[in-house]
């Protein structure tokens, strides 16, 4: 497993042998301690937007993967933006 910035403020997470579970697992405790780093430092609040895809088709390439990802971490952000709306 690793994680390396793709550009400017994005990064990108390989799971290596990792279920739809187990990312979703990795996503709420990244969404946990983001919300633990903000109530002990209100003053500067940090934001994530988090999107994933899994590859289980094995003639999926990269880049189809990574555009799979972006595109739900848009759909994410828009329905957090959505939520969060007064």
């Amino acid at each position: 497993d690793f994680v390396a910035r793709i550009g400017g403020d994005e990064f990108a997470a390989i799971l290596y042998d990792c279920s739809t579970q187990g990312i979703e697992g990795v996503i709420t405790r990244i969404k946990n301690n983001i919300v633990l780093l903000n109530s002990s430092n209100p003053t500067l609040p940090l934001s994530i937007s988090l999107g994933y895809a899994e590859r289980t088709d094995a003639s999926m390439s990269l880049v189809e993967l990574f555009k799979e990802a972006d595109d739900n971490m848009t759909i994410a952000r828009i329905l957090m933006l959505t939520w969060s709306a007064p």
